[in-house]
């Protein structure tokens, strides 16, 4: 299940101001207790990028079986033998997940979104706006000091605009129930808040339809912007 050595792995972190960075190394060796990797290549510049050690990183693959996997880790240290690399704590197989979901298009939209869930016998709630959302999931930051469910599983509600035939937003809301997971460790940010991702794993298709539908729209109106 781990990756192989020459095979080419995903890299996935995030910077001071929260903007997930990509990158792509392949794996040089790997021990019992590391996974050394080349020195990652940022996909959006084409670089060679030196990541600093202790950062988290999040590493996602392809298996033979034409499945995905993904795993967190972190930077160890930086290694010289006849090439340069990272060296990685190697995950327990039990840390590695499958990943399970559909390619959805993610698009920056600020959504209003509630959680709830329970604590003993109280009732907690946060309520803010997404960062991202896509049909699958979506990501949102808030304060550090929140504490989400050991399973981290919990229900939401997303207040999505109305979309009218010409894919415009109108003036009333749909709220959409859901049940979510938060897929990764969430990440804490240096100014006190923490970055969420969650993937919904119960929603009416009629309402993954209005996300999708909802998501398009941002994307004409993100691209009539820029024109």
């Amino acid at each position: 299940m781990f990756p192989l050595v020459n095979q080419t792995v995903q890299l996935v972190s995030y910077n001071e101001r929260n903007e997930e960075k990509k990158y792509k190394a392949v794996v040089a060796d790997i021990t019992e207790e590391f996974i050394m990797i080349t020195y990652p290549i940022d996909e959006q510049s084409g670089r060679t990028s030196l990541l600093m050690e202790g950062s988290t990183l999040y590493v996602t693959y392809s298996h033979s079986n034409g499945a995905q996997y993904e795993f967190m880790t972190v930077v160890v240290r930086r290694q010289r033998e006849n090439i340069p690399m990272l060296v990685l704590i190697k995950p327990a197989l039990d840390n590695i997940r499958k990943i399970q979901r559909r390619d959805y298009v993610r698009v920056p939209a600020k959504v209003k979104i509630e959680c709830l869930w329970k604590e003993g016998e109280e009732d907690r709630m946060y309520s803010g706006l997404t960062v991202d959302i896509s049909a699958g999931g979506a990501k949102f930051i808030c304060n550090a000091n929140i504490k989400w469910p050991e399973e981290r599983r919990f229900e939401c509600r997303l207040y999505l605009p109305e979309m009218n035939a010409g894919n415009k937003q109108g003036k009333q809301e749909l709220c959409i129930p859901l049940k979510v997971r938060i897929v990764r460790h969430p990440v804490i940010n240096g100014n006190g808040t923490q970055t969420v991702a969650i993937v919904y794993e119960d929603i009416a298709e009629v309402h993954r339809e209005k996300i999708i539908r909802y998501c398009f729209a941002r994307q004409l109106e993100i691209k009539n912007k820029l024109m």
